[in-house]
């Protein structure tokens, strides 16, 4: 160790936890470098079970010297007795190190201790602690702990866990969950909950908000952190109460995410949004709702311009459609997230990425896309978008900008194919029209990721590039950043030629997706593992094989 603490630090953060205690032995220099990295954070959830367990009854004896101690005490107390002197206890000389504990829910396994193992540690006659008071043992001891996520459902489960997340978790977590399901709560129980909630900074909220007659709270500090705010199965019987409440101490979200919330609760949203979170610049909308005008009035609500929008929702793509909206934030919209028939048209698409300089992510591919759906994504005409005029490619503002695109590119003619339905209007049209979305590709300068990739059983997936050096291919010398490609469920001719063209051109090329079906693609996948083995290749999990 170097005794500079910013050296120290990048070095310890290299070091597992075992190589950390191995260093605490070799002197006192090095242990009193190395313990606060050790106890700074207890949240990894790689611990394996064993080291669970090994850690509860690390709690366990502990929390035993400490109430021997105080039993002692009374003892020696009660007969006038010289007081003993406090035992060196871990926790009592290194709790306060302690910055990140991982969740109550996963906590509680440290504790599935062995009732024998208790049963030797303590005295005849005591009885055995049991694991909640081990958590609330801990929790006193590591006053600086944070929580990463805290996860509630209601009506409580185990109340024990419940007592010990509102008295001690609560002040000190990031992340607040109602997980997905309608919980049902008082306005009078949540506003408690959230006034305890002092470093809350995420709040997922799925729940039936209702009223309680007569109901008490204390507000307790008006000062909140919150940036991200999540509406999920949000309904509303406080008579719209509520939610003004709410709203008035969002004034620092940053993110807002809407999904299935009822009437009342949305119009409540947009009326008091533009207002109540003016620093708003990230928004995700997805499957709440079918009317537009739902979607186009919370994309009305920033102030400051949208950096970040997902549209994962059933929208008709008839005037007005969404893009109208997005075009006013053109400026500032760094990530853009269309998923499904989200009313958003192939050529205005096309539109977006030509006006939206700051644009890295453009993500067009659906997670869930089913069999039987009709397939959607990006025409490859509309893709290519031609100067009518001039019969080149129209400038796109974010060709040098982008670093993600993960786009479905349809609609090519492929007669190498017995399964393609799409005819060529004349000789070689599908290679003219490949030849042209490489040159479209090949813009993106800058690029680290693209993702072509097909998840469904359609006809895009025979209608998509080939990926092949006859086709054009080699146009994308030029991306010489891409880290990442993604040609699953594509009918391509990758071989052993495109594999080697890939390895030189790309020479940050780290992960290709992929599923090898004949033989050529097995052969250059064989010629990757073994030539490249740094290139990591991975089969897709669609649940069906080609």
């Amino acid at each position: 160790m170097l005794d500079i603490p910013e050296l120290d630090e990048l070095i310890c953060q290299q070091l597992s936890r075992h190589d950390l205690t191995q260093c605490t032995r070799v002197c006192k220099r090095w242990h009193r470098i190395v313990v606060p990295h050790i106890w700074r954070d207890l949240s990894s959830e790689d611990f394996s079970e064993p080291q669970q367990v090994a850690f509860g009854q690390f709690v366990a004896d502990d929390y035993l010297q400490e109430r021997q101690h105080q039993e002692l005490q009374q003892e020696r107390h009660s007969m006038d007795q010289q007081l003993p002197p406090q035992p060196s206890r871990p926790l009592a000389k290194y709790g306060h190190l302690v910055q990140r504990l991982p969740c109550p829910k996963t906590l509680e396994r440290y504790f599935q201790v062995h009732s024998s193992r208790l049963q030797e540690l303590v005295p005849d006659g005591h009885h055995i602690p049991s694991k909640f008071v081990l958590m609330e043992h801990l929790y006193k001891q590591c006053p600086n702990f944070q929580t990463e996520l805290v996860t509630i459902e209601m009506p409580h489960g185990q109340m024990d866990l419940t007592g010990l997340i509102y008295e001690y978790v609560l002040p000190r977590t990031r992340c607040l969950q109602f997980p997905s399901g309608y919980n049902l709560i008082s306005s009078s129980t949540f506003k408690w909950m959230l006034s305890r909630s002092s470093t809350l900074e995420e709040l997922i909220l799925s729940a039936i908000i209702f009223e309680k007659e007569k109901a008490y709270v204390q507000e307790g500090s008006e000062t909140w952190r919150l940036k991200r705010l999540a509406l999920r199965d949000c309904l509303d019987f406080t008579k719209n109460t509520f939610w003004p409440w709410l709203w008035k101490r969002c004034g620092q979200v940053e993110h807002l995410e809407v999904d299935n919330i009822d009437e009342d609760v949305w119009e409540q949203l947009v009326e008091s949004g533009i207002t109540c979170m003016p620093n708003l610049n990230k928004i995700s909308i997805t499957r709440f709702t079918s009317d537009k005008k739902h979607a186009e009035a919370l994309l009305s609500i920033s102030r400051r311009g949208w950096k970040e929008v997902r549209l994962h929702c059933r929208l008709e793509s008839l005037p007005p459609t969404p893009t109208a909206h997005l075009m006013k934030h053109r400026l500032t919209l760094q990530r853009l997230v269309l998923v499904g028939y989200c009313g958003v048209t192939d050529s205005e698409k096309a539109q977006l990425l030509a006006c939206c300089p700051h644009l890295y992510d453009f993500t067009n591919v659906h997670e869930w896309d089913r069999v039987d759906e009709v397939p959607f994504g990006f025409n490859a005409h509309s893709f290519i978008d031609l100067d009518p005029g001039t019969g080149s490619l129209k400038r796109w503002e974010c060709e040098t900008s982008l670093k993600v695109l993960k786009v479905i590119i349809k609609d090519i003619p492929r007669p190498d194919l017995t399964m393609n339905d799409i005819d060529e209007a004349y000789s070689g049209q599908g290679r003219d029209i490949q030849n042209q979305v490489y040159d479209r590709l090949a813009r993106f300068t800058n690029l680290e990721i693209l993702s072509l990739r097909v998840k469904s059983m359609n006809t895009a997936m025979s209608s998509c590039l080939e990926m092949s050096l006859e086709s054009g291919l080699d146009k994308l010398s030029g991306l010489k950043k891409l880290k990442v490609l993604d040609v699953s469920g594509m009918k391509t001719k990758i071989g052993e030629p495109e594999a080697q063209w890939m390895t030189e051109h790309w020479p940050k090329l780290r992960t290709i997706h992929g599923s090898p079906r004949r033989g050529g693609e097995k052969v250059a996948w064989g010629w990757l593992q073994k030539n490249h083995p740094e290139i990591e290749l991975k089969k897709p999990n669609i649940g069906y094989e080609f």
